[in-house]
């Protein structure tokens, strides 16, 4: 198979609207002067098919599975349907057997308990991936690319595949610690895809990740040696901070990003109990929205919490700037969670804000740094507020912590920085020069 010198394909599986590293690794290397097309995958808010800017330039976007998402949504309706009647019918046996009933009981969801209880989830998960990978499969087929970058274990088959069948150079990005990101994950989708991603990142020119602890923990299980950290900054922007208009002098403390399980929202949401002088904002979406909500109401709450409309992740650093504090309150029930480096660390800082983190190693890293900020355990309520109030009490402080993001930001956590790293990948791995 001949393949095109110039090109690369970067494969994520999603639609690529949401997804700020894969556009800035794709701008970059079109400016770079790589074709640059980028596979996602097809979702109704999507075009099959789009151009995106690159400076002068350009990168393209082609999507995969027209169609396959709304199987997917009538497979899920159908276990919708079903799993009522199915959870009760268990329900109905736990009262008088006492099996699997704290399993049961403690999910409201017919969907999950049915899935959880058949062990299911991860079977029909296993089986979205393996076809998404022959969409991602047959698309490398026609490009042809002389290098296939790969984002997430979840697409690695596809490039792995095409590696063994055209000789392409293979790039692994690992945003994730991909098989530690859920801490109740079952033992065999471990082993299966640890197995996986031994034999696939092996045979990679390079494996790529967010932050150096995630390549030491790869280098550790897997005996590879060509890692590169990426950080997923932002690009280096002067903003215009935003003065709100408050009906109180209070401090804004920020959290952004999804509601999902295992980030420590609860917990924030708790502390907040104990903060003085601050308001406590949370901006975004997810699956625990109205568990959050009902929580800080539960807790009265209503004049300390409130709840933003999210904004669109070009927003995300501009809309930052209005709050004095940023929030990472992961917990660390997963090794994934525990070696994490999230976007919005970044973005705030970007954004001007002094930033507060739980007591994770790469969080911690970055704030004892730059000096920017707070650590906390974020299991505890009461201390993350003792951190966070040690800052609000002190004006200069806050200050001082808010030109150290913006000075750490532009010196070295930008996307200007790191595209740099990327590009040296690439160069090296090409047979041409470019400019």
């Amino acid at each position: 198979m001949k393949l095109k010198k110039d090109r690369i394909c970067m494969i994520a599986s999603n639609d690529i609207l949401n997804d700020p590293r894969v556009q800035k690794e794709a701008a970059s290397a079109a400016m770079a002067g790589f074709d640059v097309r980028v596979i996602g995958l097809h979702q109704n808010r999507s075009p099959l098919s789009e151009h995106r800017p690159a400076g002068e330039t350009t990168y393209q976007i082609e999507r995969v599975g027209q169609g396959w998402f709304k199987f997917i949504a009538m497979v899920r309706t159908v276990i919708e349907k079903i799993s009522g009647t199915f959870l009760q019918f268990f329900k109905r046996g736990n009262e008088t057997e006492g099996k699997d009933s704290e399993l049961l009981a403690t999910d409201s969801s017919g969907t999950n308990a049915f899935l959880k209880y058949l062990n299911a989830n991860r079977f029909i998960h296993f089986t979205v991936i393996v076809i998404n990978n022959i969409f991602y499969l047959t698309k490398l087929v026609q490009l042809k690319p002389y290098i296939c970058h790969c984002n997430d274990l979840d697409t690695l088959t596809a490039g792995y595949v095409f590696k063994k069948i055209s000789g392409c150079k293979l790039v692994y990005d690992a945003h994730e610690l991909w098989i530690e990101m859920d801490p109740n994950e079952s033992a065999w989708w471990k082993k299966v895809w640890g197995f996986l991603e031994k034999m696939f990142t092996r045979k990679a020119e390079m494996v790529i990740s967010v932050n150096k602890s995630i390549c030491e923990e790869l280098e550790k299980r897997y005996a590879v040696k060509r890692t590169v950290s990426i950080f997923n900054c932002p690009f280096s922007i002067r903003i215009r901070r935003e003065v709100p208009a408050r009906s109180d002098d209070r401090k804004l403390i920020l959290y952004q990003g999804r509601y999902d399980p295992y980030r420590g929202l609860e917990e924030l949401i708790e502390s907040a109990q104990y903060i003085n002088n601050g308001v406590l904002a949370l901006r975004g979406y997810g699956v625990m929205e109205e568990e959050l909500r009902k929580l800080a109401v539960s807790l009265g709450l209503n004049s300390t919490v409130k709840f933003l409309s999210p904004v669109n992740m070009s927003e995300l650093v501009q809309a930052a700037s209005e709050a004095d504090i940023g929030i990472v309150p992961y917990r660390d029930l997963s090794l994934d969670y525990v070696l994490c480096t999230p976007n919005k660390i970044f973005e705030y800082m970007m954004a001007g804000l002094a930033v507060g983190v739980s007591d994770l190693p790469e969080l911690k890293r970055i704030v004892n740094e730059s000096g920017n900020g707070v650590i906390f355990d974020a299991s505890d309520p009461r201390d993350i507020a003792a951190k966070i109030n040690s800052i609000l009490e002190d004006e200069q402080l806050l200050l001082n912590m808010k030109k150290n993001s913006l000075k750490a930001s532009y010196e070295k956590y930008n996307w200007e920085n790191e595209a740099r790293k990327l590009i040296d990948v690439y160069r090296s791995l090409s047979e041409r020069e470019y400019a």
